[in-house]
């Protein structure tokens, strides 16, 4: 069976400067990958009070290879909360978008999160291009996510789909069953992207019969940590493939997408350098083992972040994709309150 490569090989070709008869190899994107992050540990170390400190004597001409980064310190949610203007790389009047997301106790700060125009457009451009193999310009999707206030997700999806011509109704979250139900009567929806947990409500609701079986070609869910039960009961009681995205709020809405083999994330590798930690020693671990995933930022402007602990645990996927890409693939991912050997994980990054 035919299965196109996912869109992102092309788009991240087309960013890290590679000529229209070049090949994208793993080789070519490692070497892009680490010269950004020298980019970016000098701008971080030179522009944030935070990283000044915290990276001390590291020199980011010592990056040559990605084992070399391990030598660095992590970032945490702790070091977040304490003092989030601490991490800012430009003034104050250049940032666009400010997210605060609440702490799970009182008593512990919330993280503050900022992001410049040229950094919402990085995510604009990522939904624009992951979705383009799998939606074809005469679509019609509903967006049940966030979408009212300028760079919310729902609104950074919403613009990036606009530029594939696929007709968007950016509904926001689900408000009611019946007037999700009626909207996508109303509007003629065949393609349904939301949060997990409201899509799967949606689902089991009397309303969604009114549906007629087939009009549903496709679903995309993300912001959750989704089962396979669910998915695949999403699937057969849509009749269509269901397509999950992972990201986290730190790094910006989009950290990779599923492609039409549905078998892992491909990473957003020319934005992101991702590693797969053990969450203790913050070590990378081989391909295929399961530990935390470590994320730095390449092309972040207002808030760039430098080996932040996200509290993910997943592993980077040793096969092929079936799809042929050349990009590294994650797989699903979860949050476990114990990492490995037992030692407690305390950070946790917020999914969109």
């Amino acid at each position: 069976m035919y299965l196109p490569t996912t869109p992102l090989d092309a788009w991240i070709k087309a960013k890290i400067g590679l000529a229209a008869h070049q090949n994208l190899t793993a080789a070519a994107l490692t070497a892009y990958q680490m010269e950004r992050l020298r980019v970016t540990l000098k701008y971080v170390k030179r522009r944030s009070p935070f990283y000044r400190r915290h990276l001390g004597a590291h020199a980011p001409q010592s990056v040559q290879c990605p084992r070399d980064l391990a030598r660095w310190p992590v970032t945490t949610a702790t070091d977040l909360r304490q003092d989030p203007l601490a991490f800012l790389c430009v003034s104050q009047s250049a940032v666009e978008k400010v997210v605060t997301l609440p702490a799970r106790s009182p008593r512990t700060r919330p993280k503050r999160l900022f992001f410049s125009a040229a950094d919402l457009e990085l995510a604009v451009d990522f939904f624009h291009h992951a979705f383009s193999t799998l939606l074809a310009a005469e679509q019609r999707m509903i967006v049940l996510m966030p979408c009212r206030q300028p760079g919310s997700v729902g609104d950074l999806l919403s613009r990036g789909l606009a530029r594939l011509s696929v007709t968007v109704v950016a509904h926001g979250p689900m408000d009611s069953p019946q007037a999700v139900v009626a909207a996508v009567l109303a509007h003629r929806i065949d393609c349904l992207t939301g949060i997990p947990s409201e899509m799967a409500a949606l689902m089991r609701h009397p309303e969604a019969a009114r549906i007629p079986a087939g009009q549903i070609t496709s679903i995309w869910i993300g912001t959750q940590n989704t089962p396979r039960s669910l998915v695949g009961a999403m699937g057969r009681f849509w009749g269509c493939p269901v397509f999950q995205h992972y990201g986290a709020a730190e790094m910006c809405p989009g950290g990779g997408v599923e492609c039409a083999a549905r078998d892992g994330f491909h990473l957003r590798e020319a934005d992101l350098f991702i590693e797969i930690v053990d969450p203790v020693t913050a070590q990378p671990v081989p391909d295929g083992t399961f530990g935390m995933v470590v994320v730095t930022t390449l092309t972040r402007q207002a808030m760039p972040l430098v080996r932040y602990r996200t509290g993910h645990m997943a592993a980077i996927m040793k096969t092929p994709c079936p799809c042929g890409s050349v990009l590294r693939r994650m797989t699903r991912y979860g949050w476990k309150p114990m990492g490995i050997n037992g030692m407690p994980v305390y950070e946790s990054a917020v999914p969109v």
